[in-house]
């Protein structure tokens, strides 16, 4: 098995200006910085039910043709969730299950699209989630699972497209006596849920953790450590995204919020160090990583695109220079 994306994944739409899509000039300005970054070796992009309002073929002509790109699924997730609390691919209302299936087979015809339009696997990875909230009777591995293996089974009838590769990214997961951001499943039942859908399809689904999400559920900064150790001796584990978090209110949320703030080194109000990077890529040894992410909003008195771009750049420079060699 071997890295599915050679360079880092970056989640620039978290920094991007909220309106860029309607402003062709400043998007394609946008692009460009970002085709100059040598470190970028493909975009996480953000499905909440399209790509991209223009359409796959404009999405292409922004993307660089080396990059490899993965999209993930949680703008969508939690933006359903607003209207139906049981919405998700975990979720034991049969109605609620089957929309997110629904949501998730459109995304991946919308990959396809891409894919086509840039004539060669633009996408090659996804990037899904537990949900919904995992309050009791809420959700259950079993749904999970089911969703999963109707995922696999669709995408392998669909005849597109090489299938990109599918990765459940833990968030964090429903703690008692503590509120959670997203507090779907456990990570113990999240790597269940991966090894019998493999044993059920013969279809690998990947492992993914955002080091801020982790920290957010155990409240501490070796949380994140502990569930890298965890999938990687379960030998799951295939993505790492780095993404801060303040363990103490600031002016843009509360403690343990999922903010995506910069290193430490950049943001004095994160936890997230260099030390906690390298112990991070200790931990995450010896797994067979698919890609490295890094997923850092912009400042909050960001006016300029550099401006935008520079915590989460800062971030992925530090992140390049703590990684042991390949």
């Amino acid at each position: 098995m071997s890295r599915i994306v050679d360079g880092y994944v970056f989640a620039a739409y978290n920094a991007a200006p909220s309106d860029l899509g309607r402003q062709p000039e400043l998007e394609q300005e946008w692009y460009e910085r970002l085709r100059n970054e040598p470190l970028i070796g493909g975009l996480e992009l953000s499905f909440d039910g399209e790509l991209h309002e223009r359409g796959a073929a404009w999405l292409s002509r922004l993307l660089s043709p080396e990059w490899k790109c993965l999209v993930t699924n949680i703008p969508g997730t939690l933006s359903r969730l607003q209207h139906d609390t049981a919405y998700g691919l975990a979720s034991t209302s049969p109605d609620a299950r089957a929309a997110a299936v629904a949501d998730v087979l459109q995304l991946l015809d919308e990959v396809d699209r891409l894919n086509q339009a840039a004539a060669h696997q633009q996408v090659v990875g996804v990037e899904l989630h537990s949900a919904p909230r995992a309050d009791v009777g809420a959700s259950s591995v079993e749904a999970l699972i089911e969703s999963l293996v109707q995922i696999v089974s669709s995408t392998a009838a669909s005849g597109g497209s090489a299938a990109p590769h599918l990765v459940l990214e833990h968030a964090d997961a429903l703690v008692p006596g503590q509120t959670p951001v997203k507090g779907f499943l456990g990570l113990g039942d999240e790597v269940a849920v991966a090894r019998r859908v493999f044993e059920r399809t013969g279809v690998e689904v990947g492992q993914g953790i955002n080091w801020g999400r982790s920290a957010i559920e155990t409240r501490s900064a070796t949380g994140p450590r502990d569930h890298l150790a965890h999938l990687a001796k379960s030998q799951t584990l295939r993505g790492l995204t780095f993404s801060g978090v303040a363990g103490a209110g600031t002016g843009e949320g509360t403690a343990w919020h999922d903010t995506h703030r910069a290193a430490g080194e950049w943001d004095s109000l994160s936890i997230l160090s260099t030390d906690q990077i390298i112990t991070s890529f200790e931990s995450a040894a010896p797994a067979d990583l698919w890609f490295t992410g890094v997923k850092v909003g912009a400042a909050a008195d960001a006016v300029t695109l550099e401006q935008r771009l520079a915590p989460g750049m800062a971030t992925l420079e530090l992140v390049a220079r703590c990684e042991p060699a390949r």
